[in-house]
């Protein structure tokens, strides 16, 4: 499995380094096609281990425009569009992305390099044994719910993911500082009749690209947290009131947390169970 990996990558290289002005379409209709038969192991076996190599022949905006193009032509849903493209460092729940993000109307898609801080491996890193195998399943459970969460809410099962999906519906705590911008956000996930939700804490800081002046990317620096904090507050739910407690038809003084799914006593603003807050901040 190793050598096919590293004769896949090889492959890879090689036509990277053919690629100019006259042959860049095909080659990424060629990704792009790689990326339909297998998005996961193309992902994290061929693309990403081959990232810091590519950027040897490619610059920022060049790499830009060929992940932009595969993303607009092989993965994007039907009335969903890039807003805007940027270089950036971001804290995806605890894991840490170094590369690109692109923002749509409906999400963020992240591509680069991803630190877990649960495996401590970035991607493409295999391991043998019992080690490798809780630092992959780990890896595919989080993965697995947030595309769910992100399907549900897209409402297609076709979507071709290609990087790391963040989530930009219904944000809370929402925080724009002059340099990053967070925020919290809820994933629903239904199983077994019951709805699951799981908080996802995310950062963002915008960077510079390669030779990017300086003035001209603090300039850019506030146009991408000004979208990115738009596109939040636009996809929130526009409900003024939004509480987060849910109690039975029937009127009695039962009080069910949302985040566990225990009982927890009515007058109170957090869950006795497991901390979380029970009432929503509306910025």
């Amino acid at each position: 499995m190793q050598k096919k990996r590293g004769k896949i990558r090889k492959i890879l290289l090689n036509l990277v380094m053919k690629v100019n002005e006259n042959n860049k379409i095909e080659f990424y209709n060629f990704l792009g096609e790689l990326l339909r038969y297998n998005s996961d192991y193309f992902t994290d076996y061929g693309y990403n281990p081959l990232l810091p190599k590519i950027k040897k022949y490619f610059t920022d905006r060049q790499l830009m425009e060929m992940e932009q193009y595969v993303l607009t032509n092989f993965c994007l849903g039907g009335e969903e569009k890039i807003l805007m493209a940027f270089n950036v460092v971001a804290v995806i729940h605890e894991d840490k992305l170094i590369g690109r993000m692109y923002l749509t109307n409906m999400r963020i898609i992240g591509l680069g390099r991803l630190v877990e801080k649960t495996s401590g491996y970035g991607p493409g890193h295999t391991s043998g044994g019992l080690i490798g195998a809780v630092i992959r399943a780990s890896k595919d459970s989080k993965r697995s719910h947030i595309r769910k969460a992100l399907r549900q809410r897209m409402g297609s099962d076709e979507i071709l993911f290609f990087g790391y999906q963040v989530p930009i519906n219904d944000a809370f705590k929402i925080k724009k500082t002059s340099g990053a911008i967070l925020y919290l956000v809820n994933l629903e996930e239904e199983k077994r009749n019951k709805i699951k939700i799981r908080r996802l804490k995310v950062k963002i800081v915008p960077k510079p690209m390669k030779r990017e002046p300086s003035n001209e990317f603090k300039v850019r620096r506030v146009e991408v947290l000004n979208a990115i904090e738009q596109s939040l507050y636009n996809l929130q739910n526009s409900a003024t009131v939004a509480p987060r407690i849910s109690t039975p038809q029937s009127g009695d003084s039962q009080i069910f947390c949302p985040y566990c799914g225990k009982e927890t006593e009515k007058k109170t603003k957090f869950c006795t169970n497991c901390g979380n807050s029970l009432i929503m901040e509306i910025p």
